[in-house]
């Protein structure tokens, strides 16, 4: 199933981001940062989404908790 970006969460620093997606089963993130070579291309941390929330509220906060950049 397809998921589309909804929000994408941006690092200060502008190397790390976290996409928001949804699709027909929900809300997921995944973690992105730029690659190293070409430092115009994001490339995904892990393969695909590994939990699925119900709304947005519950995947804002599951980044919050789980990706530490995020909130500092």
């Amino acid at each position: 199933m397809k998921s589309r970006v909804v929000v994408s969460l941006e690092a200060d620093t502008g190397d790390r981001c976290v996409d928001i997606l949804h699709n027909d089963e929900g809300y997921s993130y995944r973690e992105c940062r730029k690659g190293a070579a070409d430092i115009q291309a994001w490339k995904y941390l892990a393969d695909m989404p590994t939990e699925t929330y119900a709304s947005y509220g519950q995947v804002i906060q599951a980044v919050r908790g789980k990706v530490h950049w995020l909130n500092t």
